[in-house]
């Protein structure tokens, strides 16, 4: 049987990885490489590099990369074993059907809890359609018939055991329905409908795959709002509202709010960037998930207390990430829907462009009560934001931004030493740099860069594998070589420090117009290197009073400096220098 590193190795040959990205992202060639905007983060530039013939992509702006199954699994959500299977079958290769038991009964529960998902969704939407009293309070809210079934809306009827007889029905078990989150055992340990006289809404993973349920109270019930509860398919704090349709749609950003009918009000008014955490505290989990598709993300909570404390923890979490944020304050007594439809559509998206970057929030906020006459509480002021920064990566651009701010404020030199001193006394450094260091932070010697290029294809790595280590152990890269040349070709015994820079070395390369570097030529090149740098040295080690006393050594010398300028003869004679 075919090792499954073969295997993925094949898939990935048989699978052109610029037909794939070029689904959705407009691309144009460019020597080896297809070049098009970055779907991870905004820009007006290109900076996105897809190198079909090795395999990957990689971006200059925001150093993302990966291969085809990275771009399914970060893309569509899916998991590696999803990837191979969907890559394997559009390139026509089968897979080998042995599995574990395990995984059989695994696989086989999760499609009977998704089918039991899809029987209650279609009863709660036959509920709804029959209910006029549900269709109105839809549209007292705002949202029309075709978006209403667009969305899924449907109706829990009030009762105990709807939803369980239905299954039932349809030969579930009572510990699948369990497992379905759909029921809930009381008190007395009785199996009970877990939606009772609610509006229900369809929750979707990444992929767009019915996952859960929210429920809106018709009536006096509460909570007001509750979702069904986390199953083996649902977990809260990685999965996001609305996040299947909106992630198509984040070149300009992500829209956070904080309820379902947010989200849905503004889908339906056309403003798709919208997405909303389910119930709870935004988590760093899905603000990973965010950053597969954008690194730009407009904060609109509500104004009040928990909406601000709310705000300042999501900024503690999504500025390490990298997030440019921006925060969007409505009026007095409005959300998000009932704000888009008093200004429509375009309205809306004009006030979304005029959203204050958090530096400007955040400085307006604190300045209220205070006197910026007093350099008591302009220090004050300035310490909020430093411990802001604290969570920001440390580059020359955020450096640039806190002295800024201090210039702002009129905050002296020492004063802004000592206030990053103390901070930085209270954090632990969470993005330590490398000890070996990496293609970012090292200087690699030109000579070796086309052969740390050349040594990822097989064939030129079996001929860089002959080479006289001396050759290019001296230059400034070699420990770089050396775990390439280790690795085999296998990317997953590369450090995950040195995969990501190395793969942007090779779109660098790729992109370039001569970038048909042959082994040969960039063999030539390494021992011209060395035997000019041999010749060099031995002549200045000739003129050593140490080897002059040493006859031996003298003569041993003098033989190998005539065989070194024979070679340098022989390349010159060659032309091909």
């Amino acid at each position: 049987m075919m090792r499954d590193r073969e295997l993925v190795q094949r898939i990935k040959d048989a699978t052109n990885l610029a037909e794939i990205v070029g689904q959705t992202v407009k691309l144009r060639q460019q020597g080896n490489a297809w070049i098009g905007l970055c779907p991870f983060h905004s820009e007006r530039t290109p900076s996105f590099h897809v190198i079909p013939d090795k395999g990957f992509y990689h971006c200059f702006g925001c150093n993302k990369h990966g291969d085809a199954f990275t771009w399914l699994m970060e893309r569509e959500g899916l998991n590696f074993a999803e990837a191979k299977e969907q890559l394997a079958k559009a390139a026509g290769i089968e897979l080998p059907r042995i599995k574990a038991d395990y995984d059989f009964a695994k696989e086989d529960l999760n499609n009977r809890i998704r089918s039991a998902l899809e029987i209650a969704q279609s009863y709660f939407q036959r509920s709804f359609n029959e209910s006029g009293s549900a269709q109105d309070y839809l549209r007292q809210r705002g949202i029309n018939n075709n978006f209403a079934r667009e969305a899924g809306f449907g109706l829990a009827p009030n009762g105990w055991e709807n939803v369980i007889n239905l299954l039932r029905q349809h030969n579930f078990s009572t510990e699948l329905i369990e497992q379905t989150g759909l029921a809930v055992r009381n008190d007395r340990g009785n199996l009970r409908d877990f939606m009772r006289h609610r509006l229900t809404i369809p929750i979707h993973d990444t992929r767009g795959r019915l996952v859960a349920f929210g429920g809106r109270a018709l009536g006096d019930d509460k909570p007001k709002y509750l979702n069904t509860r986390e199953t083996q398919k649902y977990k809260k704090s990685e999965t996001l509202f609305g996040f299947h349709r909106a992630k198509g749609h984040m070149r300009d950003g992500a829209l956070l709010v904080e309820g379902y009918f947010d989200v849905l009000q503004l889908h339906q008014e056309g403003i798709n960037q919208a997405i909303a955490p389910l119930g709870t505290a935004l988590a760093e989990d899905q603000l990973k998930t965010i950053t597969k598709f954008t690194r730009k993300i407009v904060l609109c909570f509500d104004g009040d207390a928990a909406g601000q404390r709310a705000t300042e923890r999501t900024l503690k979490l999504a500025l390490p990430l990298g997030f440019d944020v921006r925060l969007l304050v409505l009026p007095t007594g409005e959300d998000p829907d009932t704000w888009c439809i008093k200004l429509g559509a375009d309205g809306f998206r004009a006030i979304l462009r005029q959203a204050p970057d958090w530096v400007g929030f955040l400085l307006n906020r604190t300045r209220e009560g205070r006197d910026i006459k007093r350099i008591s509480d302009r220090m004050e002021i300035f310490q909020t934001f430093v411990t802001f920064f604290a969570f920001m990566p440390r580059t020359p651009e955020n450096w640039s931004l806190l002295q800024s701010v201090a210039a702002e404020l009129g905050i002296p030199k020492h004063e802004l030493s000592r206030a990053l001193s103390n901070q930085a006394a209270s954090q632990t450094q969470k993005h330590s740099v490398a000890q070996t260091g990496t293609l970012e932070n090292l200087d690699i010697d030109d000579l070796l860069r086309p052969l740390i290029i050349l040594c990822r294809n097989p064939g030129s790595r079996q001929e860089i594998f002959q080479l006289p280590v001396g050759w290019w152990d001296y230059l400034k890269g070699a420990l770089i070589l050396q775990t390439v040349l280790d690795s085999d070709g296998d990317d997953s015994l590369l450090p995950d420090e040195l995969l990501g820079p190395l793969r942007k070395l090779e779109a660098t390369w790729a992109s370039k117009e001569d970038s048909g570097m042959t082994i040969e030529k960039a063999i030539f090149n390494l021992e011209k290197a060395y035997v000019f740098r041999e010749i060099k040295l031995g002549i200045e080690l000739l003129k050593s009073p140490e080897i002059l006393a040493d006859p031996d050594s003298k003569d041993r010398l003098e033989k190998r400096q005539t065989q070194l300028l024979q070679r340098k003869s022989l390349l010159l004679k060659n032309n091909r220098l």
